[in-house]
C-alpha cells in the first residue's frame, strides 16, 4: 500500500492483501479487501466509488471525487505554478502546492457539500474550499490568516453585514469586515491532516473539522464556483491536500468485487466486514461460488445474501465474488464499506509424491505452522531451516516413507524427536594428476556438520584434503562429502569436488578422476580440466528407493518465496542430457555471460523456472535441478583456507579481480578460470529454486557463493571506495547489476538457515542497499523523475544527450520490489519513481505511447558540467523520436519488463495505471509472436502474476 499522510480522524493503516493464521491442520487463509488497489481491482457501477479516506473503502459515488493516488494532477483538475521554485506535485496520494494553485474543473452551487482532507502549514495565505481558483471573489474557504491560524472565509463580493455563528467552539473569535466574514478557529489545526467539510445551504455555508461543526456564515452566494486549494507564498510548510469530494451521493449503486483466487478448493468460512452506516443508509453483502474463472459461464452459484458480519459460508469452491448494494435515503450521507474478510480452509500444500523416501523443502507463509509438518497421516521428519519473526516456520524440509503413490496433504505436526546411529558407506574420490594418485575418503568417524537430524534421516557433511601415497595433502583440491542416512538403512552420498581455496599456488588442474562406494566405481571420468574458483558434484543413491516428488508450489508463492506465474506459460520442457550437462560445463547457458541481448536465463527467474513453477512439469523439474548443479562451473567460488567464505566485513577493500589493491585481492591464479566468463550484470538465479525444492545443502551453498559474488566481485579500492568498503553498496556496477545482485542477496537472506552467519551478513547488505537506493532517489531530483544518468556509454558517444536505460531500470525497481515482498524494508521510494516513469511514458500527454517501450532514451542534456533535464514529456518526446518511422516494438523487447512496471502502479492504485495496462498487455500475451506464440508466453520468466 502507498504511504498516505493520515487525517486525525483516520484509522490504522491497514493490510492489503492475504493474511494467514494459525491453525494446527489447515492453512486459515483470509482475504482481507480493504485497500484502495483491492477495491479497484473490482467492478464499481455508476454508482459506487472507490475511495481512499483510510486506505480504501467503498461508498455511494459523489457528484465529484478525486483521491490524488496518481503522480499527476488528475485529469478533471487544473492548476498553475508561476515559476520554477514552486510546487505543484502529485505524489504518494497527495497534491502538494507551494506558491501555486489548482482548481476543479467541475462547478458547485447551493445545496452541495465540499469534504477533504489537507494539512495546512504555518505560513499565511493558503486557503482550499469552494472559489474561482484565484483571489477573485466569490469564495468560501479554509485559510490561513497573516498571524498564522487557520480561520472560515466567506466572501460573495459584495459588503455584507452578516451574522456568525460558532455552534461547538465558544472560544472562536469572528471579525466582520467590509468585504469577507472571517471566523478565527480556535485550536491547533496546522501542521497536520484534518478532515474538513463546507456545506454550502442556499444562505448559509457551515464550516466543521474532523466532524464538528466549528462556523456557520450567512452569506447567501448563488454563483457556481469551483473546488479549489492554493498557497500564495514560498514556504517550507506546503499546503498538501490528501483527497477531495463533493455530495451529492447518488442514492444506490452497486459495487462487484474482482475474483478472488484460493488457488485450490478450499472451504469457504466466515464472511465478516467493517461498515458505517450513517442513518439512512444500507449495505448489503451477497456472495456466490465457482471453480471456473469465469462467474457468468453458467456454473457458478446464484449470489447468495449474507445475514450479518460474522456469518458462516460453508461451500467448497476454488473461486468466490461478492456483492456490495449500498443505498442511501439522504444524498449527504453515504453508507462505507472499510472492510471485508473472508476465511478458507484448506491444506497447507497438497504434494504429489511416488513410493519410497520423500525429502523435499517446504516454505511456508507466516503463522501457517510452528512446531512441524505432518506429509498425510505419515511419520513426518521436520528439518526446520528458517523462522518467521513471529516464530512460525519459513523454510523446513521434510522426509518421510511413502507406501505408495498417491497426492498428500501437508498439515502441521508436532516437532520432530528422537536420533539413529546412521550406518556410513566406504566412499572414496581418487584423482590421477600426472600419475600421482590423490585419495578423498570419507571418515568413518561421526561427523558434528548435520544438516538433517532426527528419527528417519541423518545427513552429516565431511569435507576431505586428498592425500597422495606418502600422506602429503593437495594444496587446494578439496572433496565434500554429504552423506544422507535413512532409518531403514537406505542413503544416498553427494559429492562435491571444489578448487576454491585462496592459496597461494592455487591454479587450474588437470586430472582423471574416480567415484568408488564399496570398493566399486560408481562414476569415472578422464581428462577433467578443474579450472580455479570452479565445483562439480554428483549424487549416488546407495541402495536407495526414491520417491519422486511434485511440488504445491501455493505455499511458496502465499509466503512471497517465489512468483507466481501466469497460466499462459508456454508448457515445453527441454532433457538436461549430452556433453553440456557434464562436470564443469554450463547446460545451455551462454559461455559469455557479459553478453547482451536477451536469453532464457536472463528474467527475475530464468524462463526455465517458471516453466517449472507454473506446469510442474518433472522434465522441466529435472532441468532447474541440473542447471543448478552446474552453478558450481563458473568461476564466482572463493573459500578461506577453513572452509569459510571470504567477507568484506572481515576484509572491507577485497575485490575480487587480479588489479585490486595488493593486499585484497586473491591468492590463486586469475588467469586460470576457464572458459566460461560470469558478470554480476548478467547473472542468472540457478540455485535459489533447486534449494528451496529440493533442501539440498549444495543448493545452499551456492545460494552462498553467488551472493557472496556479487559483494566481492563489485568493485573496491581505497582510492575510489566504490563499495564503501564492507557496506556492501552495489551502485558502482551497471544498474541491472545492481537489480540481480540485490535480488541474490536478497532471496540468500531470506531462506539461508538461520543460523548460519552469513544469513545476518547478507540481510545487512540488502538493508544498506535498500537505504542507499533511497537516498539516490532523494538525492536527485529532477523534473521527470529519472535517476542513474550517469550508467549508460551512450553518454560517450552520443553526447552532449545524457541517456537512461529503461529496461535496465524496470530490472532495479523489481528487485527492489521483490526484497520488500521478502520482509526487507526500504527503497520504494526509488523503485516507485522508475515505476512511473515507465507509467508516464504510456500516459503523458505529448509523448506518443507507442514508443513507450524504447530501451534507451535520453533525457537531457550536458552543458557546461550540468544537465539541463528535459521539462516534460512532450520535449523528451521531441528529443528523442521526433524522426522515428516506426516504435521499438512491445514484442520481443522491453514490454514485458514494462508490464512489470504497471503492476506495480496497479498495486499502488496510480492514475491511468489500468488504461496502460490494458493497453499493452494484450500486444505481448494475446498477440502471436514467434511461431505464433506470443512473447511473454514464450518468455516464460517475466510472466510474473499479478497477486
Amino acid at each position: 500500500m502507498r504511504q498516505r499522510r493520515r487525517s486525525a480522524t483516520a484509522q490504522p493503516e491497514k493490510k492489503l492483501g492475504i493474511e494467514r493464521l494459525e491453525s494446527r491442520d489447515y492453512l486459515s487463509t483470509f482475504f482481507a479487501q480493504n485497500s484502495a488497489a483491492e477495491f479497484a481491482a473490482g467492478l464499481p457501477d455508476a454508482g459506487t466509488y472507490v475511495a481512499e479516506t483510510t486506505g480504501g473503502e467503498v461508498t455511494l459515488a459523489p457528484q465529484f471525487g478525486s483521491e490524488f493516488s496518481g503522480w499527476a494532477l488528475p485529469t478533471d483538475w487544473s492548476g498553475s505554478r508561476p515559476g520554477r521554485r514552486t510546487r505543484l506535485e502529485v505524489t504518494g496520494g497527495d497534491l502538494t502546492l507551494d506558491h501555486a494553485r489548482a482548481r476543479s474543473n467541475a462547478s458547485f452551487g447551493p445545496g452541495q457539500s465540499l469534504e477533504f482532507v489537507a494539512d495546512f502549514g504555518s505560513e499565511p495565505s493558503q486557503r482550499a474550499g469552494f472559489g474561482l481558483g484565484s483571489r477573485r471573489a466569490p469564495w468560501a474557504v479554509f485559510a490561513t490568516s497573516p498571524d498564522g491560524q487557520l480561520v472560515a472565509s466567506t466572501w460573495a463580493g459584495r459588503p455584507a453585514s452578516p451574522v456568525a455563528r460558532v455552534p461547538n467552539n465558544p472560544a472562536a473569535t469572528t471579525v466582520s469586515s467590509r468585504i469577507p466574514t472571517v471566523t478565527v478557529l480556535a485550536g491547533n489545526y496546522l501542521g497536520e491532516p484534518h478532515r474538513f467539510r463546507i456545506d454550502w445551504q442556499v444562505t448559509r455555508f457551515v464550516y466543521s473539522v474532523d466532524g464538528v461543526e466549528l462556523a456557520s456564515h450567512d452569506v447567501p452566494i448563488t454563483r457556481a464556483m469551483r473546488a479549489f486549494a492554493s498557497d500564495a507564498t514560498f514556504s517550507s510548510t506546503p499546503l498538501v491536500i490528501d483527497w477531495v469530494r463533493a455530495g451529492p451521493y447518488s442514492g444506490s449503486g452497486e459495487f462487484l468485487s474482482r475474483v478472488l483466487d484460493a488457488h485450490r478448493q478450499v472451504t469457504w468460512g466466515t464472511v465478516s466486514w467493517v461498515a458505517n452506516t450513517p442513518e439512512g443508509t444500507s449495505l448489503a453483502i451477497s456472495v456466490r461460488t465457482g471453480d471456473t474463472r469465469t462467474p457468468d459461464d453458467g456454473t457458478w452459484s446464484d449470489f447468495q445474501t449474507v445475514a450479518s458480519s460474522g456469518t458462516t459460508l460453508g461451500v467448497t469452491s476454488r473461486y468466490l465474488q461478492y456483492r456490495v448494494e449500498a443505498a442511501t435515503t439522504g444524498p449527504e450521507r453515504t453508507p462505507v464499506l472499510e472492510e471485508i474478510r473472508f476465511s478458507a480452509d484448506g491444506p497447507l500444500a497438497s504434494v504429489g509424491l511416488g513410493p519410497g523416501w520423500a525429502t523435499f523443502g517446504e516454505a511456508l507463509p507466516q503463522g501457517a505452522a510452528r512446531d512441524g509438518l505432518q506429509i498425510g497421516n505419515l511419520t513426518t521428519q521436520t528439518d526446520v531451516k528458517a523462522r518467521w519473526t513471529d516464530g512460525s516456520i519459513r523454510f523446513a524440509i521434510v522426509s518421510a516413507a511413502v507406501p505408495e503413490a498417491g497426492v498428500y496433504d501437508i498439515s502441521e505436526g508436532l516437532p520432530s524427536s528422537g536420533s539413529f546411529t546412521p550406518s556410513l558407506p566406504d566412499a572414496a574420490v581418487l584423482f590421477n594428476i600426472g600419475g600421482t594418485v590423490y585419495t578423498a575418503a570419507l571418515p568413518d568417524a561421526a561427523s558434528d556438520d548435520r544438516w538433517l537430524s532426527g528419527p528417519l534421516v541423518q545427513e552429516t557433511r565431511y569435507t576431505v584434503a586428498p592425500q597422495d601415497s606418502t600422506g602429503t595433502t593437495h594444496p587446494f583440491l578439496r572433496v565434500i562429502f554429504d552423506t544422507r542416512s535413512y532409518q531403514d538403512g537406505q542413503g544416498r552420498l553427494d559429492v562435491t569436488v571444489e578448487n576454491t581455496l585462496d592459496t597461494s599456488g592455487a591454479t587450474e588442474l588437470d586430472y582423471d578422476v574416480d567415484v568408488l562406494v564399496g570398493g566399486q566405481t560408481v562414476f569415472s571420468h578422464s581428462n577433467v580440466t578443474h579450472w580455479y574458483l570452479t565445483r562439480w558434484r554428483k549424487v549416488f543413491d546407495l541402495g536407495l528407493s526414491s520417491s519422486s516428488v511434485a511440488a504445491d508450489f501455493e505455499p511458496f508463492f502465499e509466503a512471497q518465496a517465489l512468483p507466481r506465474y501466469l497460466d499462459l506459460v508456454e508448457n515445453t520442457a527441454s532433457a538436461p542430457s549430452g556433453p553440456k550437462f557434464d562436470i564443469l560445463q554450463i547446460g545451455d547457458l551462454d559461455p559469455y555471460m557479459p553478453a547482451h541481448g536477451g536469453r532464457p536465463e536472463l528474467a527475475p527467474y530464468p524462463d526455465w523456472t517458471a516453466r517449472y513453477l507454473a506446469h510442474r512439469n518433472p522434465t522441466q523439474g529435472r532441468y532447474v535441478l541440473a542447471e543448478g548443479d552446474l552453478a558450481g562451473t563458473w568461476p564466482i567460488h572463493l573459500r578461506k583456507s577453513d572452509g569459510s567464505l571470504i567477507t568484506i566485513d572481515e576484509r572491507p577493500n577485497f575485490w575480487l579481480d587480479s588489479r585490486a589493491d595488493a593486499d585484497s585481492r586473491p591468492l590463486g591464479d586469475l588467469s586460470a578460470l576457464g572458459p566460461f566468463t560470469p558478470d554480476i550484470a548478467h547473472q542468472p538465479s540457478l540455485a535459489y529454486v533447486p534449494y528451496l525444492v529440493t533442501g539440498d545443502r549444495y543448493y545452499a551453498d551456492e545460494l552462498r557463493f553467488w551472493a557472496n559474488y556479487d559483494l566481492i566481485r563489485t568493485f573496491q579500492d581505497r582510492f575510489y571506495n566504490s563499495r564503501r568498503g564492507a557496506e556492501g553498496w552495489l551502485g558502482g556496477n551497471e544498474v541491472r547489476g545492481i537489480a540481480w545482485g540485490l535480488r541474490n542477496l536478497t532471496d540468500a537472506a531470506a531462506y539461508l538457515p538461520d543460523d548460519d552467519p552469513l544469513k545476518s551478513y547478507f540481510a545487512d547488505k540488502v538493508r544498506n542497499n535498500l537505504i542507499g537506493l533511497d537516498a539516490v532517489a532523494d538525492g536527485n531530483p529532477t523534473p521527470l523523475k529519472t535517476l542513474w544518468e550517469d550508467k549508460r556509454p551512450e553518454n560517450e558517444f552520443q553526447a552532449p544527450k545524457v541517456w537512461i536505460s529503461t529496461w535496465e531500470q524496470n530490472y532495479l525497481a523489481w528487485s527492489i520490489d521483490h526484497a520488500n515482498r521478502q520482509g526487507f524494508v526500504g527503497g520504494l521510494g526509488h523503485r516507485d519513481r522508475i515505476a512511473r516513469f515507465q507509467l508516464d511514458l504510456f500516459t503523458s500527454p505529448g509523448f506518443n505511447r507507442a514508443f513507450a517501450g524504447s530501451g534507451v532514451i535520453a533525457v537531457g542534456v550536458r552543458s557546461g558540467g550540468k544537465v539541463q533535464h528535459y521539462a516534460d514529456f512532450a520535449t523528451l518526446f521531441r528529443n528523442n523520436f521526433a524522426r522515428a518511422q516506426t516504435a521499438t516494438a512491445f514484442q520481443g523487447y522491453y514490454g514485458v519488463d514494462a508490464r512489470l512496471m504497471l503492476m506495480i502502479a496497479l498495486d499502488n492504485n496510480w492514475a491511468s495505471a489500468r488504461e496502460a495496462y490494458d493497453y499493452l498487455f494484450p500486444q505481448i500475451a494475446v498477440q502471436p509472436y514467434v511461431d505464433g506464440i506470443p512473447d511473454l508466453a514464450r518468455r516464460a520468466g517475466w510472466a510474473i502474476a499479478r497477486d
